[in-house]
C-alpha cells in the first residue's frame, strides 16, 4: 500500500560540510547553521555529521553543503545505505573569474584547463560531476547557479531545486552606534569577507589608497575602510601583498584602513557594523551572490559588489557593481558613495531572502523528495521509514 505523506511528517536529516570547513568559515558555513537553525525551528531532526558516530543508516536525508569532490564517497555511502542525497552546490566558474581567484600562474592555468574542459565536455568524468549527477537533489541558490550546473556537469533539470540564500532581519535592528563607539569610526567603507585573493581586498586597499588621496588633497572629509575577516592560512603571499598595499596588523588601524579580523556571525557587534558604514563593499572575483552583501542590503546600506556571478539575480539595479578590475572599482565606489540609503530595497531584501523562508523551501524538497520514494522505492534500497509526526 503507498503510504501518503503529510504535510507535517519530520525527516531524519544529517548535514555534512568538508572536513577544514569550519577552519576558515565563510558563507557556505553560515547557510549550513542557519538552515539547520531554522529547520529544527519547524521541527525537523538535524544532526551534524560526526566522522567518528554518524551513521547514515539512521537518517532519511544526507545533506551536503558544497560540491568539493571530497563528498562524493560519503554521497556514494548514502545510497549504499538507502539515504537519500541533497547537494546544496554552491557552486560558480568562468575563466575571468577561475583565473583571477588563483595566484599562482600553474594554479591559473589548471583552473582554466578545468574550466575548458566543463565547456566542451559536460558529462567528463569528475568527482564532482558524478556527485553532482548521482544527487537525488541538487540546491544551488539562484537560477545563473542552475544553468551553470546543467551547462558544465549535465545534472538533470528535473533534479535541480533552486533555494536562494537568507538574512537574519534581527540584523536590521541592529545599533549602528555601537560599533561607532567601540572602533572610533564613522563615515566608512566596509568589506567583510575572508582575506584571501577571491575576495580582492588587494584591489580594493589600492584603490581606497588612490581615493582617499584624492578626497584630501579636494579637501573633502576623511574616509575610512573598515575590514572585517580572517586571513585564509593557505593564502599567505596573498596576505602579505595585501599589507604591502595598507593592511594593518590585525585589530589596529594603518592608512586610514582598520582590520578588525574574524567576527562571530551572530556578533551583534557586526550587524551593528553594516548598519553604521557608509558604503558596503565587495568586490570579489564572483559571488553566488555573497552573503555579506545580502547582510548589508538588509541593513539598508548602499552596496558595491563583483558583477562576476549571481549578483544581479538578488540585487537587479539597486546596487552598484564593479568587474573587480582597479580603475572599475574605483569608479564604482564613486557612485556607491553618493547613492543614498532606499528603504524600498531593503525591505525588498527582507521580504524576499530570509533564512525562514530558506528553510521552509528546503523542508518542501525533502518532503517531495521522500514522497516520491516511497511512492516509487527504488529497486534494492532500503523502504523509506513512516513519517513522524511533528
Amino acid at each position: 500500500m503507498t503510504r501518503v505523506i503529510s504535510e507535517r511528517f519530520s525527516p531524519k536529516v544529517c548535514f555534512a560540510s568538508y572536513l577544514w570547513a569550519f577552519q576558515s568559515p565563510g558563507g557556505g558555513e553560515v547557510q549550513l547553521l542557519r538552515t539547520r537553525h531554522e529547520l529544527q525551528r519547524l521541527g525537523v531532526r538535524v544532526d551534524l555529521f560526526d566522522l567518528w558516530r554518524t551513521s547514515l543508516a539512521e537518517y532519511d536525508i544526507l545533506h551536503l553543503f558544497g560540491s568539493v569532490r571530497d563528498f562524493l564517497e560519503l554521497a556514494r555511502s548514502g545510497h549504499a545505505q538507502g539515504v537519500s542525497v541533497v547537494v546544496s552546490s554552491i557552486y560558480w566558474a568562468d575563466f575571468a573569474s577561475m583565473w583571477r581567484s588563483h595566484t599562482g600562474l600553474r594554479e591559473k592555468i589548471r583552473a582554466a584547463g578545468h574550466h575548458a574542459t566543463k565547456i566542451l565536455w559536460p558529462s567528463c568524468p569528475s568527482a564532482r560531476g558524478e556527485l553532482l549527477r548521482m544527487a537525488d537533489r541538487v540546491l544551488p541558490n539562484s537560477e545563473g547557479e542552475a544553468s551553470c550546473l546543467r551547462r558544465h556537469f549535465a545534472v538533470r533539470p528535473d533534479r535541480i531545486e533552486v533555494v536562494p540564500n537568507g538574512v537574519d532581519p534581527v540584523l536590521a535592528l541592529a545599533d549602528p552606534e555601537a560599533f561607532v563607539g567601540a572602533h572610533g569610526v564613522r563615515d566608512f567603507l566596509l568589506c567583510v569577507g575572508r582575506i584571501e585573493p577571491r575576495k580582492n581586498q588587494l584591489a580594493l586597499l589600492r584603490v581606497f589608497a588612490r581615493l582617499r588621496e584624492a578626497r584630501l588633497r579636494a579637501q573633502e572629509a576623511d574616509l575610512r575602510l573598515v575590514l572585517i575577516g580572517e586571513p585564509v592560512a593557505t593564502y599567505g603571499e596573498y596576505l602579505r601583498s595585501c599589507r604591502s598595499a595598507g593592511l594593518p596588523e590585525e585589530g589596529t588601524t594603518r592608512g586610514g584602513v582598520t582590520w578588525l579580523g574574524a567576527l562571530p556571525h551572530d556578533s551583534p557587534m557586526l550587524g551593528s557594523a553594516y548598519r553604521a558604514a557608509r558604503l558596503f563593499v565587495l568586490p570579489s572575483w564572483l559571488e553566488t551572490p555573497g552573503l555579506a552583501a545580502i547582510e548589508a542590503a538588509a541593513c539598508g546600506t548602499p552596496v558595491v559588489v563583483t558583477s562576476r556571478g549571481t549578483t544581479r539575480e538578488y540585487f537587479a539595479d539597486e546596487v552598484e557593481y564593479t568587474d573587480g578590475t582597479e580603475d572599475d572599482l574605483l569608479a564604482a565606489l564613486r557612485r556607491g558613495l553618493v547613492r543614498g540609503r532606499s528603504g524600498a530595497f531593503q525591505e525588498r531584501i527582507l521580504r524576499e531572502y530570509s533564512w525562514a523562508l530558506a528553510a521552509r523551501r528546503t523542508l518542501e524538497v525533502y518532503r517531495g523528495l521522500l514522497g516520491a520514494r516511497n511512492a516509487t522505492p527504488a529497486g534494492g534500497r532500503r523502504a523509506w521509514r513512516p513519517p513522524v509526526p511533528v
